[in-house]
């Protein structure tokens, strides 16, 4: 009964920290729905354990926990997967976006738009070299 009591808390507390997450825009809801389908999964199992019983029998797995570990690690795996999708997708269109800046530079410095003096590192692509004079930089000591 303690148990059954711990883990009814441990999921509305689960639910109420998705719910605040969701609610201040910190997660999206795509992946709010995910974890309240995991919350709402976790009070079926605690309320009625013998579904859980039921279900390692059906799929032939001796001890129900076994199953539950089986389920958690699928789950894991899933979100892991989602989240490797989305990385790609994000490093993809960073990259469209710089080629596009960078093009938009070039374009930008051929029709003669930018005077900007920039400072970047050497070998820096995309900054601007200035104007040093007929004597080089070297020609002020």
């Amino acid at each position: 009964m303690k148990s059954t009591i711990f883990f009814v808390i441990l999921t509305v507390i689960m639910l109420f920290v998705v719910g605040n997450l969701l609610r201040s825009r910190r997660i999206r809801e795509r992946y709010a729905v995910l974890w309240v389908l995991v919350g709402l999964f976790m009070l079926v199992l605690v309320a009625f354990p013998v579904l859980l019983d039921r279900l390692a029998h059906l799929v032939g797995i001796a001890v129900p926990s076994n199953l539950l570990f089986i389920l958690a690690i699928a789950m894991l795996l899933g979100i892991t997967l989602q989240l490797t999708l989305e990385v790609s997708r994000a490093e993809d269109r960073s990259r469209v976006l710089a080629e596009n800046v960078a093009i938009l530079n070039l374009e930008m410095r051929e029709a003669g738009l930018t005077h900007l003096p920039t400072h970047g590192a050497p070998g820096d692509e995309m900054s601007d070299t200035t104007d040093d004079g007929p004597e080089g930089p070297d020609a002020s000591r």
